[in-house]
């Protein structure tokens, strides 16, 4: 409580000091005014006929006191920002706002991207933390819900999050937001309360006028691409031989130092002849964008409808992402003082991923004989995606979010219900083929989502008592429920390639009429 009492104590010295200097400096003369600490001298003479004191005292006084000496925040039209067609939210403020750090691992369009401010707030020591060191982001008042990291818990490897890992901000169309502003410190951030602990991004929806538009975006663009120099298994094997040649006992190889069975025949035109695997794994790849927006009503009544239409395909291992969009909001004002306004804003989101490896033997938890590695050869690359091409992979993310809000203006008293509502779910359907995996068959099917619902109310009362005087009241409520949830099934060993779900024994009976023993068993995956 004396730390309080400190504090305010302080505040009003501080205020005080600063109403006392422009005071005195104001006496229809050059003067240099004391200011206090925290500020930068100025110089101000009157020139008007009547006093201008409290004019330009206030204008002063809201520039340098201490909230707005500790405030922090940047705001940009959204304009400039989609000059670059980016796919998601923190491609488009990469390298645009100061404190700001975007980090991609993977150029794979839709995959998920971090940020932080001002440097990460905690050690970060696996993907949980990541997730918890992300800022928040807040459309039309809306606090956006992203991927619970409780899905890792349960993960052999970490790699990726268990289902459609897909960027949740890659639904936000940059054609149908009018700011961004980003608040990066606590004074900033308060109204926000905890969930703003690592920053707020802030994005405002373009708004409905009353005067009819209809607005037409679209580009194009040809994504080259890279030139990469690849080797074969005769430059690996003269790299490895000078080591194998200075560390080995005597120059020769015993149990324990095997070479690779791979490398051993130079002859093998399989791993030692062409290397242009890459002629299969890039491409030049096309990316455009679509939005079509219409407005119109009156003064009573207005509304803006859009539509959108993004594909984006990345230059590497044929990976893919589709996103259609829609957006729609409405304002009507029945009585004088009473408005309503709603918004709703919905996306999908389809992702052809990625064949690595890595991430393929990471979704199944299982690893095979990896002792003799893909050919680096073309012919042979081609046989694998065959191969990879019986099953199928298939991401889909469906992303609502809006709210409904009545306000009442009274004057000098206002009052405003809130009613938000963001929804985000997840399918994958994932079957791999047995030719992959050494004989065994792997399917699996998963289905997760994330909920937000909040209801908000304020009040607030503007009291004027003179000029220089007025006091601001606010009272106000917020509640908020979070629901996280997923499943994921999966099998191994399908004794079939073509059939890709699992399926039961429906006969209760034999043909005999004697009872089925293995009736209600599986049929494509068996337990034995």
């Amino acid at each position: 409580m004396r730390y309080l009492w400190l504090c305010f104590v302080v505040f009003a010295a501080i205020a005080t000091n600063a109403l006392t200097g422009l005071a005195k400096g104001n006496e229809g003369r050059k003067s240099k005014v004391k200011r206090p600490f925290y500020s930068k001298p100025y110089v101000r003479r009157d020139t008007t006929a009547k006093d201008s004191l409290l004019k330009d005292s206030m204008n002063i006084i809201i520039k340098h006191t201490l909230y707005n000496k500790l405030a922090d925040s940047v705001t940009k039209k959204p304009y400039d920002l989609s000059k670059f067609p980016a796919v998601s939210l923190q491609q488009l403020l990469k390298g645009q706002f100061a404190g700001l750090y975007i980090q991609e691992p993977s150029g794979e369009p839709g995959t998920v991207q971090n940020m932080f401010m001002r440097g990460a707030p905690m050690p970060l020591l696996s993907p949980r933390d990541v997730y918890q060191s992300q800022p928040l982001v807040v459309l039309d008042g809306i606090p956006l819900v992203t991927e619970h990291p409780f899905a890792y818990d349960i993960q052999l490897y970490n790699y990726n999050r268990m289902g459609t890992a897909t960027n949740p901000f890659a639904g936000i169309d940059m054609n149908n937001i009018a700011s961004v502003e980003v608040l990066k410190d606590l004074s900033a951030t308060a109204v926000y309360g905890p969930r703003a602990v690592n920053g707020v991004i802030v994005l405002t929806s373009k708004t409905p006028i009353a005067a009819k538009s209809i607005t037409f975006d679209s580009y194009i663009g040809l994504a080259q691409r890279p030139h990469v120099t690849t080797i074969n298994g005769k430059y690996e094997n003269a790299f490895r031989q000078r080591f194998y040649d200075l560390y080995t006992t005597n120059g020769r190889y015993s149990d324990d130092e095997n070479y690779p069975i791979y490398l051993s025949d130079s002859l093998n035109n399989v791993y030692s002849g062409k290397s242009d695997w890459s002629d299969l794994y890039y491409r030049n790849a096309a990316v455009y964008g679509i939005n079509f927006g219409i407005s119109g009503g009156t003064d009573r009544a207005n509304f803006r409808f859009s539509l959108g239409d993004l594909k984006n395909n990345g230059v590497a291992d044929g990976t893919v992402l589709n996103r259609y969009s829609a957006m729609f909001n409405i304002n009507m004002k029945p009585i004088k003082w009473l408005l309503f306004s709603a918004m709703v804003n919905a996306n999908r989101i389809e992702r052809q991923r990625n064949r690595y490896l890595r991430d393929r033997f990471a979704q199944i938890n299982y690893f095979p004989d990896l002792s003799a590695p893909l050919p680096p050869n073309k012919e042979f690359y081609a046989d694998y995606l065959a191969q990879y091409k019986k099953g199928f992979d298939n991401n889909k993310t469906n992303i609502v979010d809006g709210y409904a809000k009545i306000g009442i203006d009274l004057g000098k008293f206002k009052f405003v219900t809130t009613f938000n509502l963001d929804y985000n779910e997840g399918y994958r359907d994932v079957f791999y083929a047995r030719t992959l995996l050494q004989g065994n068959s792997y399917a699996s099917n998963y289905f997760g989502f994330s909920q937000r619902i909040m209801a908000d109310n304020r009040a607030t009362y503007d009291l004027t008592v003179n000029k220089v005087n007025d006091f601001h009241f606010e009272l106000g409520q917020s509640t908020q429920w979070d629901i996280y949830k997923y499943s994921n099934a999966y099998a191994y060993k399908g004794v079939n390639d073509y059939i890709k779900i699992n399926l039961l024994d429906s006969n209760p009976k034999n043909p005999d009429g004697s009872d089925n023993p293995n009736y209600l068993n599986s049929t494509a995956f068996p337990a034995n």
